[in-house]
C-alpha cells in the first residue's frame, strides 16, 4: 500500500488516496488527492503527523 503526506499540513495516508479524501476528515478544509504527495514508508513512519488515515478511517 502506498504512503502519502499532505503538502502543507501534517496529515498522512496509508492506503487508498481517493478513499481517504472522500471520507469525512476531521479538518476545517476539504482534502483532495492533489494536496498529497507519495512518500516512502520510512519517510511516512518518521514524520510526526497530526492526523492519519489508516485501516479505512481517520485517526489522531
Amino acid at each position: 500500500m502506498p504512503y502519502y503526506i499532505h503538502k502543507k499540513h501534517r496529515f498522512g495516508i496509508h492506503g487508498s488516496l481517493y478513499e481517504a479524501t472522500e471520507a469525512e476528515a476531521p479538518t476545517c478544509e476539504r482534502l483532495t488527492p492533489y494536496d498529497f504527495e507519495e512518500v516512502t514508508r520510512e519517510e511516512y513512519e518518521n514524520t510526526v503527523l497530526d492526523l492519519r488515515y489508516e485501516d479505512g478511517k481517520w485517526q489522531q
